[in-house]
């Protein structure tokens, strides 16, 4: 029972884990940029050599540049699709193995007329 002047410790508890949820949340503790810089979606294209070894590719990546990856590509080509901090385009570009560093946009086809 909690006297006078004495705080339970399940409240110390709850403190902590919030505190400690905060932080990761802010992207405090994880490395990984605060969720307030922006971020672009970018298509990631490797070098070949890097086919049968992807998913370690992309993890380093994800690690040391902050991209969060979706779709993989291992057959036209080597690559991936993320999210990655506008802050560290640059970096990923100019890291070893990587080809290209290209926005994803829509991309259509137009119709051309050819002459007779």
């Amino acid at each position: 029972m909690a006297g006078r002047g004495r705080v339970a410790r399940p409240v110390y508890r709850l403190a902590a884990v919030s505190a400690a949820a905060g932080a990761l949340l802010a992207g405090g503790m994880t490395g990984v940029p605060a969720a307030a810089e922006p971020m672009g979606r970018y298509v990631v294209v490797l070098e070949e050599s890097a086919r049968g070894r992807l998913d370690t590719v992309v993890a380093q990546h994800g690690r040391d540049h902050g991209a969060r990856a979706g779709h993989r590509y291992r057959h036209a080509l080597v690559g991936y699709a993320a999210e990655i901090p506008e802050s560290e385009v640059a970096a990923l570009r100019a890291t070893e193995g990587v080809r290209a560093v290209a926005p994803d946009e829509l991309v259509r086809a137009t119709q051309q007329e050819l002459p007779a």
